[in-house]
């Protein structure tokens, strides 16, 4: 999808003031612009919306973790793991969040998860090899 500009997103939800992916779309849009208080204003909204939505809750622990929030990211990142099973992204951000806390058995569980889930997703692939040679080494 493209990018929306600033305007669009406001007339967006003018016109739809309950549709959740505006919301989310203006919390990527303030990711874009380094504004991170206001992006996580909007994916919260976004989630008071619907609170099912895995990949806000997906964005959410990529900006937890640009905010060197580990936990709170890993926190958000299972619960998408809960709402989407069956993709890869987050059992392999999970994965990363755990290898970030060095919790290496972990983290080698959720990057093998990955693509257990889906083999299909060449990122998936690609971060469980990098992953092994790294693993296997330390």
């Amino acid at each position: 999808m493209p990018q929306l500009k600033k305007e669009k997103l406001f007339e967006l939800i003018e016109k739809e003031p309950n549709n959740a992916q505006h919301y989310q779309d203006f919390g990527k849009y303030y990711v874009r612009e380094k504004d991170f208080v206001l992006a996580e204003k909007y994916f919260h909204k976004s989630l008071e919306l619907d609170s099912e939505d895995a990949w806000t809750y997906m964005y959410l622990g990529n900006l937890c973790h640009h905010k060197d929030m580990i936990e709170e990211s890993l926190k958000f990142f299972e619960y998408a793991a809960k709402l989407m099973p069956e993709v890869a992204t987050p059992y392999w951000c999970i994965a990363e969040m755990h290898e970030k806390l060095k919790q290496y058995d972990s983290a080698n569980i959720y990057f093998e998860k990955a693509v257990e889930v889906d083999p299909g997703d060449d990122e998936a692939v690609k971060k469980l090899k990098e992953w092994k040679e790294w693993y296997v080494k330390h």
